[in-house]
């Protein structure tokens, strides 16, 4: 009795020792945004290109999130992590195992040949105990890792979306200047040849001369280079949607008007819902569960395993004769150096600087907001001021046309006036641009006007949860 009392005192002191120098666990707290200008967001049902009334380019964002080969790698991304967490959840349900073995041995002796038949077969089932919660740790942190892709894909898909925008009407952008770059052109030839004239009959010094010759070469130089910019949007558009640019069918799309409406309000809790805000809160989630898990994993483990078993020479007594055995198994650290305590700080470390990541694109995240809320309006100002500067003009191409005709105007002050009407065209064609790719920008960094994306069948299926 008293060495049985021994042998027992003795566990419970084994125990105590493994449990007594281990590093402690602290959940991480949920972070909020940093406090600062507020700007709520309405949520919107269709999504936020549909603004620009533009059904081609509807269709071709919706075949780009269809076709996109970095997203049907996010996708797959998704499917792993979805697998993984099954396996990981798999840990904590018991096993079950089945062995069935078959032999034949034959013994040759002086007086004949003894064959033989064996037969074994074993059932064996296995569960641990999940008493300091680290399967379930290692569970919850698996599926972390899955939303984590999810919202990395949404991420991806929303970012390829807003690219698959600016370069479809940098596209149009691109067409419409070259359309008044090349009535500029003319314009600048007309005024060469009456240069020309106008020197041959001493009206006109050769540095105007020289002059205008120089703006028709720059001229033409605007050209190529608008249409070298031309093409790389219309690439940039084909391999978005997963097509050879070499054999991409020639884009015909029309620079959309500006949006009158005011922009959505944007409260900074709207930050939360962006998906790589999401993710990175996954992340941290997954990592604070593993940091748990290694922390668990420095305290005693409790295993129980069953085995039903038999090995029988004779086939028709197979059933006759089972062996059964039940242990349970207790599984205590005592020394290894410190790697366990290791690895635990190691996973407490990596919590902590994941925790700071986040901090820093929730400050980045408010920052970008509040940017592209300010860019817009701006640019949208600026544009409307362009716009009155381009109705006066055209009022001054009228009145010097209209005085020409009348003989009471010189025809180059009238192609001067035409000259700058048609460059204050082009500027206004280039803000109107710009103001198209701060209103992409807003939905951007907002991650607002967007409907729950789902990863298409034809990406390896459905990744719901």
């Amino acid at each position: 009795m008293a060495l049985r009392r021994g042998r027992y005192l003795f566990s419970l002191l084994l125990l105590w020792f493994g449990v007594s120098g281990c590093v402690s666990y602290r959940p991480v707290a949920r972070q909020s945004l940093p406090a600062g200008e507020r700007i709520s967001l309405s949520e919107r049902i269709d999504p936020w290109w549909r603004l620009f009334g533009d059904a081609p380019l509807d269709r071709a964002v919706n075949e780009m999130l269809g076709r996109n080969l970095d997203l049907q790698s996010a996708a797959s991304r998704v499917l792993q992590a979805r697998y993984a967490m099954g396996k990981s959840r798999a840990a904590r349900l018991p096993s079950l195992d089945l062995s069935v073995g078959v032999s034949r041995s034959v013994n040759h002796f002086d007086t004949g040949t003894i064959a033989s038949n064996e037969l074994s077969t074993g059932v064996r089932a296995a569960y641990e105990l999940d008493l300091f919660g680290r399967l379930e740790d290692l569970d919850e942190a698996a599926r972390q890792d899955w939303r984590q892709r999810r919202f990395d894909y949404e991420a991806l898909a929303i970012a390829m979306s807003a690219d698959l925008v600016e370069n479809w009407y940098g596209v149009a952008y691109a067409d419409e200047s070259l359309r008044f770059l090349k009535r500029r052109i003319r314009m600048a030839e007309k005024e060469l040849a009456l240069l020309k004239k106008r020197y041959r009959a001493q009206r006109a010094t050769v540095m105007d001369l020289f002059s205008q010759q120089s703006l028709v070469r720059q001229l033409c130089a605007d050209r190529a280079d608008l249409r070298y910019e031309r093409k790389v949007y219309e690439s940039a558009v084909a391999v978005l949607m997963a097509k050879d640019p070499r054999s991409f069918t020639s884009l015909a799309a029309a620079l959309p008007e500006p949006i009158d409406a005011p922009l959505p309000d944007v409260d900074s809790e709207v930050l939360l819902r962006r998906p790589d805000i999401k993710a990175a809160y996954a992340a941290l989630e997954a990592l604070d569960r593993r940091a748990a898990a290694a922390v668990s994993a420095q305290y005693p483990r409790f295993s129980l395993s069953a085995t039903l078993s038999d090995n029988d020479m004779r086939f028709n007594n197979l059933f006759d004769l089972w062996y059964t055995s039940v242990a349970a198994t207790v599984l205590t650290p005592l020394f290894d150096g410190g790697s366990r305590e290791s690895d635990a700080k190691i996973a407490l470390e990596r919590r902590r600087e994941a925790l700071l990541r986040l901090k820093q694109s929730l400050i980045e995240a408010s920052g970008e907001v509040v940017k592209a809320v300010k860019s817009f309006e701006q640019k949208r100002r600026g544009y409307r001021l362009l716009r009155q500067r381009v109705a006066l003009e055209a009022k001054k191409v009228a009145s010097y046309q209209n005085a020409y005709l009348h003989g009471t105007e010189d025809y180059k002050r009238y192609l001067d006036a035409e000259l700058s009407y048609l460059s204050l065209r082009m500027q206004e064609i280039r803000e109107r641009y710009d103001l198209v790719r701060a209103a992409v920008g807003f939905y951007r960094v907002t991650a607002s006007g967007w409907r729950r994306i789902e990863i298409r069948r034809d990406q390896h299926g459905s990744t719901g949860e």
